[in-house]
């Protein structure tokens, strides 16, 4: 979707400029009187995605008012742009009598720059990233703008209106969990992929950014749009007890669009929910977030089955490790391939009791030779039904069993439970794709904690760049309900 809003230039009933391409017809600046010259009133068309450049307004009404001492800067031509400054009485004035001013005739099309701000280091083509956005003056230097307009006849109306593209896109930072134990949320940053634009190209290296704090739980900051990285920290974030958790892995982002997160910080590590991505328009900054603390389930009691763990071979991939605490062992499926004997992996955990579940933590095998290679697709369900389980003797199947395959079709499991269709199966999230955090840092993913079940369904899309599935520990959130 184009991306765009209108500032307007009102112009006196006499015109002319020095922006013409007729030399006869070119009077300098110096010369126009103050009815010649183009005045500015920058407002918001009704039919503009965008309000003004106050990112953080309160309200609607803020967002469209621009501040005392904003400065824009207007050029024709090759011209150098001249500078308006918005002034205390809400008029926008340049110093001197440097304005610009119409000319009579144009006999070829001329071009109309604007940008936004217009302040040290930026220009129509150039702009550094501030590292600094922590107050309402800073992010809102940081809202980098341009328009073009091209003209062939002075406006009727004597109104230039130039399209102004959002350079920039917005990142939103919700803090919706904080384990317990590491008290609250000390500092926040946010990484760009890049640190400037260019005539050319954008450019790094990659710059933090302190972000503007909307609220105690709520930050935003605005960032060079760029394809993403996966190498480079995207977000660190400190609290009171626990230190600083970075998550690895810049998203990509795209000029004139709004990306929401969530961010779960753990004992073991932080993480992202996918992003809630909007059009950037006026009236999503406002309200409080109000976060509830999400306990730790207690796994006591609980076990855990699913169509496959890789025994066979004398490792200890086992369903057990899935919740024995110990970040050493692991389970893992059988590979990817046209006689994967699990398509797909599916791990069922049964908690004994009814639980609305509201997060999820999963920690990788300790494998540091396929470590980054963990990204998975996942979906998550609950149930209570009694095929959910599989009534299986794992440890007496294996006991005494080194090597050789097994072919799990054969012992029943799709005959002896609802796997393969999926009945009574209630979904508690969209498909995530894994960050492939390294071991023993945990990745989080919120559930929707409106829905119960006595089972929790973990079914592996895509085993990713691995080719198979591995997890150390599976931890869950929420509370238990009555039946």
């Amino acid at each position: 979707m184009k991306t765009f809003r209108y500032f307007y230039l009102l112009a006196a009933l006499t015109a002319f400029s020095a922006c013409s391409n007729d030399d006869d017809e070119v009077q300098g600046q110096g010369s126009a009187t103050n009815a010649d010259k183009v005045l500015i009133n920058a407002v918001v068309d009704g039919n503009s995605l965008f309000t003004r450049s106050n990112p953080m307004g309160a309200n609607d009404a803020s967002q469209q008012t621009f501040n005392q001492g904003d400065k824009l800067a207007v050029g024709c031509g090759d011209e150098l742009p001249v500078v308006y400054t918005m002034g205390a009485d809400k008029n926008w004035a340049t110093e001197g009598e440097n304005g610009l001013a119409w000319a009579e005739s144009y006999p070829e099309a001329v071009a109309y720059h604007a940008y936004y701000p217009a302040v040290a280091s930026v220009s129509f083509n150039t702009f550094i990233l501030p590292s600094d956005q922590s107050s309402n003056e800073n992010i809102t230097n940081a809202d980098y703008m341009t328009g073009t307009t091209e003209i062939s006849e002075r406006p009727a109306d004597g109104v230039l209106k130039l399209n102004m593209n959002r350079r920039m896109a917005r990142v939103i930072i919700k803090i919706a969990g904080v384990e317990d134990g590491l008290g609250s949320v000390t500092s926040l940053i946010v990484n760009s992929q890049y640190a400037a634009i260019s005539p050319v190209n954008v450019e790094g290296p990659v710059k933090s950014i302190t972000p503007y704090a909307m609220d105690n739980d709520t930050y935003a900051a605005l960032v060079i749009p760029g394809e993403g990285s996966n190498t480079e920290t995207f977000v660190e974030v400190g609290t009171t007890t626990g230190g600083t958790r970075k998550i690895t892995g810049i998203k990509p982002a795209e000029a004139g669009k709004s990306y929401t997160y969530d961010l779960y910080v753990g004992e073991r590590g932080a993480t992202l929910s996918d992003p809630i991505v909007e059009d950037w328009t006026e009236g999503t900054l406002q309200g409080t977030l109000t976060v509830k603390e999400m306990k730790q389930l207690d796994r006591t009691g609980w076990t855990a089955t699913g169509k496959y763990e890789e025994r066979q071979w004398n490792e200890p991939g086992s369903f057990k490790h899935l919740i024995d605490d110990n970040s050493e062992t692991f389970w893992e499926s059988d590979w990817n391939g046209p006689n994967a004997k699990d398509v797909p992996p599916i791990l069922v955990i049964d908690t004994r009791k009814l639980h609305a579940f509201t997060k999820i933590g999963l920690m990788h095998r300790q494998n540091d030779n396929e470590k980054d290679k963990h990204n998975y697709k996942i979906e998550f369900y609950v149930s209570s039904a009694s095929k959910t389980w599989w009534n299986f003797d794992h440890e007496e199947y294996w006991n005494g069993k080194t090597g050789g395959g097994v072919d799990w079709q054969e012992m029943g499991w799709k005959d002896s439970t609802d796997w393969e269709t999926q009945e009574n199966w209630i979904k508690v999230s969209d498909e995530i794709t894994m960050q492939s955090l390294h071991n023993p840092e945990v990745e989080y993913y919120k559930l929707d904690g409106t829905k119960a079940g006595r089972y929790f369904i973990i079914k592996v899309v895509d085993r990713g760049m691995r080719g198979l599935a591995e997890f150390a520990e599976i931890y869950l959130y929420g509370e238990e309900v009555s039946e």
